[in-house]
């Protein structure tokens, strides 16, 4: 019941696995957090995990900590996944 109202998730030097993303994607969380700050594994784009699962519907702030190819910036932004990023 508390993970329902969490809204801001730091995760800054946790270095999640592809798997570990993608459990988080999954998660309730997904539709309740308003800011993520996430960092992976050397080398792990995380953005394929997150567009895998549902949509964000509340997430306005999204930091990885990570490199990111600007081929998956740019899928996450136009996914329509994530409406209420700025």
């Amino acid at each position: 019941p508390a993970v329902r109202d969490l809204r801001r998730l730091v995760l800054r030097s946790a270095r999640l696995s592809p798997a570990a993303v993608g459990a988080l994607a999954a998660s309730p969380l997904a539709n309740t957090l308003r800011s993520l700050d996430l960092s992976t594994e050397h080398g792990t784009d995380p953005v394929p995990a997150l567009l895998a699962g549902p949509a964000w519907p509340h997430l306005e702030r999204l930091s990885l900590q990570t490199l990111v190819p600007a081929e998956s910036l740019l899928a996450l932004v136009n996914s329509g996944k994530f409406p209420r990023l700025v």
